[in-house]
């Protein structure tokens, strides 16, 4: 089904509630929107409408009043038949909304407190201005990495209670980026709703810091985050988050750092040594340059019996100019299994970043004793 509606800044839901027309033809009824639990409309304030007069109406429904609203100008509404539809543009910001049907015939539709809506949720505008189609689809994002909030959907989540739950949120950057003191993001996103809102002091790739050198985000870029939504000062904002993916302007996707140190292999482990090989790899879109040209760069290595419980070693390791580094290790036990894995550490202008890449973890088994 396809709404037809103004497009605007979105502040409202607009729910619809089916009534069956052979049940309720001639019927004066009132009506009672409630959220299920504690709260309704004040009863002076309750629309009384007949049945019959009219195939469908709509009202406007905040925390304190309800009153009906002439939408044949604003609202191309689909046909059907068989029910009457009750519409709501909903500015109360509730949760759930339940239509309560009492009158000429008392629980019609359903027993307190009363029936659900056929329709959940589309955002529309409380301005008027240009007149826009979508889909009920196309607005309404769930938060998932395959269906991600849209801003829009950040700004009512916020401007209700916010959520500390972490979710997608999709957006093409406006302005801002990230930060070389602090290695967080402050910037700007927009989309297709035409709602802007600021991500606000998001980590980097792996929920880390941005280091200076890495891919700085451009306007027009388009971002995937992953965070929570807070309030501030009436405003929604992601916080608590970081980023999960950019999209250039010429279309290429980026899901990981830009500087990265990965383990390679553990070699010569005999029956007490061993040497452990890793490397520094440099995305194209990297300023950075290998062997502290622009950047004073360090590896470390952590290393343990694989057995849980069991403390990390850290062994820090000099980088060559190709990006190697490796670590000659003594004692290790005979006939044991080891993790190993990789940091990096970056050092400019006084400010360090240090990372540790949890996703590289490899193994070896040292052999048993020679004689």
């Amino acid at each position: 089904t396809t709404y037809h509606y103004v497009f605007g800044s979105p502040q409202v839901k607009l729910y619809y509630f089916a009534i069956d027309e052979s049940a309720s033809l001639g019927k004066n009824e009132y009506l009672i929107l409630n959220d299920g639990e504690s709260w309704q409309i004040n009863k002076s304030a309750e629309p009384n409408i007949r049945f019959g007069k009219d195939k469908d109406f709509m009202f406007i429904l905040s925390r304190n009043s309800v009153e009906k609203f002439d939408y044949s100008s604003k609202f191309d509404l689909p046909e059907h038949e068989g029910t009457y539809r009750v519409y709501v543009l909903d500015k109360s910001g509730f949760d759930n909304l339940y239509l309560y049907v009492y009158g000429d015939e008392n629980d019609l539709g359903g027993s307190w407190p009363g029936i659900t809506p056929d329709h959940t949720g589309l955002i529309i505008p409380e301005c008027y201005g240009e007149v826009k189609s979508f889909t009920s689809n196309d607005f309404y994002g769930h938060g998932t990495l395959d269906d991600p909030y849209t801003t829009a959907d950040v700004q009512n989540i916020g401007r209700r209670r916010g959520s500390s739950t972490q979710s997608y949120i999709k957006g093409t950057v406006t302005k801002g980026g990230y930060s070389a003191s602090s290695g967080l993001g402050e910037f700007w996103i927009t989309d297709y709703t035409g709602v802007s809102i600021q991500a606000y002091k998001l980590r980097y790739f792996d929920n880390d810091y941005w280091i200076e050198g890495e891919y700085e985000l451009a306007e027009g870029d388009e971002v995937l985050l992953y965070s929570e939504i807070h309030q501030y000062q009436g405003e929604a904002e992601a916080q608590n988050g970081y980023l999960y993916s950019i999209t250039d302007v010429d279309g290429n996707v980026f899901t990981e750092r830009f500087v990265k140190a990965v383990p390679e292999q553990a070699t010569g482990i005999g029956s007490s040594s061993a040497v452990l090989h890793g490397r520094v790899t440099v995305n194209e879109h990297s300023n950075y340059s290998i062997g502290g040209v622009c950047y004073y760069l360090k590896g470390y290595f952590r290393l343990k019996q694989d057995v849980e419980g069991r403390d990390w070693s850290i062994f820090d390791v000099s980088i060559g100019s190709d990006g190697t580094f490796s670590k000659s290790l003594t004692k290790l036990k005979p006939n044991t299994k080891y993790l190993f894995m990789v940091g990096l550490e970056s050092t400019k202008s006084g400010n360090n970043y240090f990372t540790w890449f949890e996703d590289t973890i490899k193994s070896f088994t040292t052999p048993e004793e020679s004689e």
